[in-house]
């Protein structure tokens, strides 16, 4: 194979595109049958579905939602928000902040 593909580096450029069209035009024909014998699969099958009940967008915006939130569920598992409210971040008041324990270069008056 190496030896046959030397041989053609070793053609002028336009054989060289010559093989590369024909190459192309092979390649082509073989996914174009691929594509017809499957359209024609498709279109040939004996079950035909008799749709009879009207669907609004947002029921299936809705259930593409509900999907998407059950796929994300499932990969990252479930997330307890119980103990993010559990564990609060206690905020000190003004009075707090101010306290004698903090030396007098750092004890700032707030304007009110």
């Amino acid at each position: 194979m190496r030896e046959y593909i030397k041989k053609i580096q070793s053609k002028p450029e336009d054989v060289r595109k010559n093989y590369v069209l024909g190459a192309m035009v092979v390649s082509m024909i073989f996914v174009g049958s691929v594509w017809v014998y499957s359209v024609h699969d498709i279109l040939s099958s004996d079950t035909e579905e008799v749709v009879t009940e009207e669907v609004s967008p947002f029921a299936l915006f809705r259930d593409s939602f509900n999907a998407t939130y059950d796929n994300i569920s499932a990969s990252v598992g479930s997330v307890s928000f119980s103990r993010m409210i559990q564990e609060e971040v206690v905020v000190p008041s003004e009075t707090e902040m101010l306290s004698p324990d903090v030396p007098p270069s750092l004890n700032i008056e707030l304007p009110e």
